[in-house]
């Protein structure tokens, strides 16, 4: 039967990215497919296309005749040259799990000399060694045989060989002209001497020389490949001042954003352009430092790639690839990251909150769940286990992660059920946060400038925000010596400039115009723009106001006005307390942070949400998680220290009114050993956790003293004496315990956290 032949004069075209009419060149497979592909990729991943495109090339045609893209015919047929491509071009890979696609390949790529698709096929073969050990370690012997160096594959493959019966077997691959006889001699030889002695196994194959050699086949290009090519046309410029020569192709093809960048027309420089023929290559700032810049452009150069194994050489990497929109790069670091979620799911949660991966983050939290319900599956018992993971793991994994991103993690290991729907990370909300400050604020607009009531102003104040505003300098002088010292300095110095004798000041001020506005009404005595709590604002972004107003009375030495300002935050934190302490944090606030974390503690914490989390750190809330736990365990042991005095107590002071204990029948009665309120007291002490400063609450004179049950009261019967002993009782117990609460509560240190988290 003849063999059937693809119509050569009809060639088919491959599908995208190999059919881009801009590329510059045509590979043919001997199927009948053409590729579209690029010079300069080619040229990149093999040395062969590389050498044969330096060759002369045929002159260049006349402006009046068409340009043909050139077509080299190749052997390989249009499946293997498809996905052999597909590894040179930084996009999306086809997974080869079967050994003849991954062989097919590699022969190509062994053809072509392309280095980074060779090592990442070698990954592949070592991969299914377990599976086909025979098929592997024949086909490696082969290019063993070929001097490409495979040694790697051939060395694992013999040992997993060791797990089979070798007797018998063949492997077609083994038929290979390359695969000789001598090189499967050396492995039965290997084989027999493994099965002697284990620990003559390295002994005997040297003996039979059995070459094992530790040489990978992909090692580390210099640190200057690819980025010291002539052909380069654009060069990438990093925060840390490193420069990298790169490719607009390779760019445009990995990233989105590039493309779109570099579709622009360039900015006209007529003095460049008359002067040189080749003006210099253009030069683009990033955000980002050298060592995340090169592990982003190695992942889209078809070159061997750096390993990234630890999440904090993958997070920085990722969060570029996701801001300049490289498919590639971010699918191929989430497949990392998803390889090691069973082994650190809290370090991968962290590395997903920090990059934005809703998908992600909620996997890794379900990992992180899972481990903390090992053993008693209740909500301590979770808590616990969850924080024995973070200090396993160390608190750095929670830079970058914010309040909000722990707040709802912390809530899912509380619920317990792994089905509970689960938003891992920040909603949107209308508030922004300054980058570089890390300080919400509302959306930007423009403020009005601030003209005073009384007329013919003197003086002018300059916003960050170039906002002007209008004063009067005694006004503003009266109410802060700073700036009645800053006008003097400026006076001064425009007239030196200048030569006026009186000129008016226009001062620039390091406040944005929402603040300088109120800062200026409260001067002139109007309070009405103030926020407060029953404004319509939201409570968060009403104490942001005041934080950002506090900041600049303190800066600017206001006394009156920091009185104002103070007492209207002091109400506000009353009602929300622990959206006070975070944006007293941002701010740099710390004595309001600290009575914020305070208030927190009246209410129970589990559960408790603020809008300001979104925009804080998660260590700021740990920190105020640990400070509450260590309130609730001393008020817990107070209250426990003063069981065993309140038994001491209550029998001496009713055996001093001289009552019989018959008479007024104790046996039944709250005030003995193991009465009312012992378990009252007791009770008190399981329940911290709702709030170590409700307790005090709890423990007033006047609710100890109504404490009953449906068969028991403090109260013994008929005796006047015993009565009036009962009430000295427990005013002493109230008194005592409140006072005893709230010194323990004072020293336990909140300095520490308030520090750490700013």
């Amino acid at each position: 039967m003849s063999e059937h032949k693809p119509d050569i004069a009809h060639p088919r075209i491959a599908s995208y990215p190999f059919n881009e009419p801009s590329a510059d060149i045509t590979l043919r497979t001997r199927d009948g497919v053409d590729f579209y592909v690029y010079r300069p990729i080619l040229s990149l991943a093999s040395p062969v296309f590389a050498d044969m495109f330096s060759l002369p090339q045929p002159a260049t045609p006349k402006q009046d005749q068409i340009i043909a893209r050139p077509v080299i015919d190749i052997t390989e047929d249009s499946k293997t040259i498809e996905r052999l491509l597909r590894l040179c071009y930084p996009i999306e890979k086809e997974k080869l799990d079967e050994f003849e696609d991954i062989v097919a390949v590699l022969q190509a790529a062994m053809k072509y000399d392309m280095k980074w698709p060779i090592s990442s096929l070698t990954v592949d073969l070592l991969a299914i060694v377990p599976h086909s050990p025979l098929k592997v370690w024949a086909i490696a012997s082969y290019f063993i045989a070929l001097r490409y160096g495979l040694t790697d594959c051939a060395r694992l493959a013999a040992r997993e060989v060791l797990e089979h019966s070798i007797a018998g077997v063949h492997v077609h691959s083994m038929e290979s002209p390359s695969s000789t006889a001598l090189a499967y001699h050396r492995l039965l030889q290997y084989y027999d001497a493994c099965a002697a002695a284990v620990d003559a196994c390295i002994k005997a194959a040297a003996a039979q020389n059995v070459t094992m050699s530790d040489n990978n086949i992909a090692t580390s290009p210099a640190l200057g490949h690819p980025f010291d090519l002539p052909s380069t046309d654009i060069t990438l410029r990093s925060a840390d001042n490193v420069d990298f020569p790169v490719h607009k192709l390779i760019l445009s093809v990995s990233s989105a954003f590039f493309r779109d960048m570099l579709s622009l027309p360039p900015p006209r420089d007529d003095a460049t352009s008359t002067k040189s023929l080749s003006p210099p290559s253009p030069v683009v700032p990033l955000a980002e430092d050298g060592k995340t810049i090169e592990r982003l452009l190695r992942l889209c150069y078809p070159i061997d790639k750096q390993p990234l194994d630890d999440l904090k050489d993958i997070a920085p990497v990722l969060k570029a690839a996701l801001k300049y929109d490289m498919e590639w790069p971010i699918r191929l670091l989430t497949r990392d990251l998803l390889a090691i979620m069973p082994k650190a799911p809290l370090k991968v949660w962290a590395c997903a909150c920090q990059c934005g991966l809703e998908d992600l983050a909620r996997s890794a939290a379900l990992e992180v769940l899972g481990e903390s319900t090992k053993g008693d599956n209740t909500k301590s018992s979770r808590l616990v286990n969850f924080g024995a993971m973070l200090a396993s793991v160390g608190l750095d994994v929670l830079e970058g992660v914010t309040a909000g991103d722990y707040f709802r993690l912390r809530e899912y290991i509380l619920s317990g059920e792994c089905e509970a729907r689960f938003v891992a990370l920040s909603p949107n909300l209308p508030d922004v946060v300054d980058t570089s400050t890390g300080i919400s604020r509302a959306p930007e607009h423009h403020a009005a400038s601030f003209y005073p009531p009384v007329p013919r102003p003197d003086l002018t104040l300059r916003c960050l925000d170039t906002t002007t505003h209008h004063a009067h300098e005694a006004i503003l002088s009266l109410h802060s010596s700073v700036f009645g010292n800053l006008i003097d300095a400026e006076r001064a110095r425009q007239t030196r400039e200048s030569g006026a004798v009186y000129p008016r000041v226009e001062l620039e001020v390091e406040v944005n115009s929402d603040t300088l506005t109120v800062l200026l009404e409260l001067c002139y005595g109007n309070t009405s723009g103030l926020p407060s709590s029953s404004s319509s604002s939201s409570s968060s972004s009403s104490s942001s106001s005041l934080a950002a107003l506090l900041v600049a009375v303190e800066r600017y030495n206001m006394v009156l006005i920091h009185k104002i300002v103070k007492d209207r935050w002091d109400e506000i934190a009353k009602t929300n307390a622990l959206d006070t302490y975070f944006v007293a944090l941002r701010h740099g606030l710390t004595s309001q942070a600290r009575v914020g974390a305070r208030g927190v503690l009246d209410s129970p914490i589990n559960g408790a949400y603020a809008r300001s989390m979104e925009s804080s750190s998660a260590l700021s809330y740990h920190h105020l998680l640990d400070y509450y736990a260590a309130c609730g365990a001393a008020v817990e042991a107070k209250v426990q220290d003063t069981i065993p005095q309140w038994n001491n107590d209550i029998q001496v002071a009713v055996r001093s009114s001289n009552t019989r204990w018959s008479d007024e029948r104790y046996s039944r009665d709250g005030i003995q050993e193991g009465g009312i309120m012992e378990r009252h007291l007791c009770d008190i002490a399981g329940r911290s956790e709702e709030g170590p400063g409700r307790v005090i609450a709890k423990l007033a004179f006047s609710s100890l003293l109504m404490l009953s049950d449906y068969h028991h009261s403090i109260w013994p019967y008929r005796s006047k004496q015993s009565c009036l002993a009962v009430v000295k009782a427990v005013s002493a117990l109230s008194s005592n315990l409140e006072d005893a609460i709230a010194e323990a509560i004072s020293q336990v240190c909140c300095v520490t956290s308030i520090k750490s988290s700013t």
